[in-house]
């Protein structure tokens, strides 16, 4: 008897900072409690080619166009398999970049690798079907400067700091004032 195809979705991380778990382990923390396997790779990982041949879709994450990734792409889009984008920051935007007060107290050179890489965040959003992005500004912006489809994808909390934060709470006395707490992401 057939059994039917497990549904996999592959996350490709191109950074390892905060985002990360906002973009890429939250999202793969929800799709998994719809009852999807997820698996979380590097874009550097030895094993990234066999992990997105069972994939039904692949997700990327702040990767820089190489000649890997868009060999990848390339050979996922043949075989009918979405790749799309996900950001959360407007990396993809040269124009915007140059107005960033940052760069003015950076070396020549540092600047010169920055712009590199806001290239190739574009090259790789472009080689995609589509894009995921935190804000709807943000898929505003990709769809006018790209023309890619894009859809809102907010930051969320997940499970963990939602039990952690629940059991915080409950050691606080009772009290009707307000309470605030400092979420980032």
């Amino acid at each position: 008897m057939d059994r039917p195809i497990q549904q996999q979705v592959l996350f490709i991380a191109g950074v390892e900072e905060a985002p990360l778990r906002y973009r890429v382990y939250l999202p793969a923390e929800a799709i998994g409690l719809l009852g999807i396997n997820t698996q979380v790779r590097f874009y550097t990982d030895k094993d990234l080619n066999p992990a997105a041949e069972t994939a039904q879709l692949v997700v990327l994450h702040r990767v820089r166009a190489t000649d890997e990734i868009l060999t990848l792409i390339s050979k996922l889009r043949d075989k009918n398999t979405p790749v799309l984008y996900d950001v959360d920051d407007l990396i993809f935007d040269p124009d915007a970049a140059r107005n960033i007060p940052w760069l003015e107290t950076r070396p020549a050179k540092e600047v010169r690798d920055f712009f590199a890489d806001v290239n190739r965040y574009r090259t790789a959003i472009e080689a995609c079907d589509g894009l995921i992005t935190s804000t709807e500004t943000l898929c505003r912006e990709a769809h006018r400067l790209i023309g890619i489809p894009a859809r809102h994808f907010p930051n969320g909390v997940g499970l963990k700091l939602d039990q952690l934060s629940r059991a915080a709470l409950e050691k606080l006395p009772f009290t009707r004032k307000p309470r605030l707490c400092y979420l980032s992401g």
